[in-house]
């Protein structure tokens, strides 16, 4: 089979080749199918905002789930919580401790101090009220094409799965342990399916996938559903395919197409109609997404025991091929350009040959604990946000930053030396200046922990209270 007619077929499954209906972008590798020209650098007086939604919350207050597009509109799930009317939050007994604020409690100390914290967590739950909405959002104005609300319940953290969309329907994982879809025109609720289980507080952040109409996505097992009725087909009841935030991907192969994922240090390859595992491998991922490249598979775990794997996949097993321990993250999944995978872990962003392994560069960045967040790429220009907007070239090379933007409160997007001067940072002592730049700038970006969305050369950035458009295209391509 050609590649020109892979591409078509991928086109008519994933929806328009502009589109980025779905994590990842429409194949689940971080790759914009097609794309304009793209600017290089950024213009001299910066970038402004092509549009900026309706208010909205996020983080804490509304989730982190990322901006998806398909024909014509951005959509954006948000779990929302708001304080009760009259009601004044108790002081907290029992807060988050960070590692190195853990050294006074033995093990079974620290495992009975995390039970007293969901308990207050749950109680100071009970003083809000919870919402789920998702906003269609006009690519070209910014408008709200149409809102789909209803109410929710507490979960430890905010349900944040980014939704999926195909053929003029979106699917949502929300809570409780609840799928549903939506009609993209209308914004009518077409079904909605509770899954079995108990429900007490539990968050699950996987995003779905389909395959031969079958929605598949985890929450707490995998779970196969019927696309058009929303009726379960099949759970998957072995206690190794169980996950909470891992997102599965699809792998086509000689006109057959399975369902890849993640679950508990393995990857399983699942038939999507039955739910039957074909094989499963022992790769150490976490919490990525699964990267399909043709036949092979790439794996990506939490730690460097794991680090990046590579496997050639045949319908009866997968052959690992290659290993890399350079780098790891507890959320961030690879992105696939030509030959070469480019993937952020522990501060750095780095390129690995596809056929060998072999880290071909990387960079460390002058981030503050970039995790989750991973790559995008199009026009072959890899883009990062993380407290701005990070540009690299795309290849085999060196690592090439194209540019490095910085947001202000207004949205401008522009570097660091435009900002510093425009705030006449110059003028202040040393530690002013830097207290002034962090508190105006480096804290103005797009919500941390989110994904960009990618498509016709415009990147979609969800910002602390709303969503903003970006039109990235050089002049000559617009």
């Amino acid at each position: 089979m050609n590649k020109l007619l892979i591409l078509i077929l991928a086109f008519a499954t994933y929806g328009q080749a502009t589109d980025w209906n779905q994590w990842l972008g429409p194949q689940r590798n971080s790759l914009a199918i097609q794309s304009p020209v793209l600017i290089d650098r950024l213009p001299t007086e910066g970038l402004t905002a092509a549009w900026k939604s309706e208010s909205f919350k996020s983080g804490n207050s509304g989730g982190w789930s990322s901006p998806v597009v398909a024909n014509g509109s951005a959509y954006l799930f948000t779990h929302h919580r708001s304080l009760k009317d009259g009601v004044k939050l108790p002081k907290r007994n029992f807060p988050w401790l960070a590692p190195e604020k853990r050294g006074h409690l033995s093990s079974k100390g620290y495992q009975e101090y995390e039970v007293q914290r969901r308990d207050e967590d749950e109680k100071l739950g009970s003083y809000y009220a919870f919402k789920e909405t998702l906003l269609a959002i006009d690519t070209e104005s910014g408008k709200t094409r149409w809102k789909n609300e209803k109410a929710s319940v507490f979960t430890r953290f905010l349900q944040s799965a980014t939704p999926t969309v195909e053929n003029g329907r979106l699917y949502i994982l929300g809570a409780p342990r609840t799928l549903r879809c939506i009609d993209t025109q209308t914004a009518k609720t077409l079904w909605e399916t509770r899954f079995p289980g108990a429900f007490r507080d539990e968050y699950y952040m996987s995003s779905v996938t389909i395959a031969k109409g079958v929605a598949t996505v985890f929450c707490g097992i995998l779970y196969g559903v019927d696309t058009k009725t929303g009726n379960i087909l099949w759970p998957m009841e072995d206690g190794g395919l169980a996950s909470t935030h891992t997102s599965p991907a699809v792998w086509n192969h000689q006109e057959q197409s399975y369902i890849i994922a993640n679950a508990r240090g393995k990857t399983h390859c699942i038939e999507p109609k039955t739910g039957k595992v074909r094989w499963s491998v022992d790769s150490r991922a976490s919490h990525s997404t699964p990267l399909i490249a043709g036949d092979r598979l790439i794996t990506y775990g939490s730690s460097r025991k794991g680090g990046l794997r590579c496997y050639t996949m045949s319908e009866s097993g997968a052959t690992e091929t290659w290993t890399n321990t350079s780098t790891a993250d507890p959320g961030a999944s690879p992105a696939l350009f030509g030959e070469h995978i480019y993937v952020m872990g522990e501060r750095q962003m780095s390129c690995i040959s596809l056929a060998k392994g072999e880290r071909i560069w990387h960079e460390m960045l002058r981030l503050g604990q970039p995790r989750y967040t991973s790559l995008v790429i199009a026009d072959g220009k890899i883009f990062y946000p993380w407290e701005g907007l990070l540009c690299v070239r795309a290849g085999g090379g060196e690592y090439e930053a194209l540019y490095e933007g910085k947001f202000n409160a207004t949205g401008l997007l522009a570097t660091r030396e435009y900002h510093w001067k425009a705030l006449s940072l110059d003028t202040l002592e040393d530690g002013k200046a830097r207290g002034e730049y962090a508190r105006k700038i480096e804290k103005q970006g797009p919500v941390n922990c989110t994904n960009a969305a990618i498509a016709d050369g415009k990147i979609y950035l969800r910002m602390k209270n709303h969503l903003a458009c970006y039109d990235l295209r050089a002049p000559s391509s617009e």
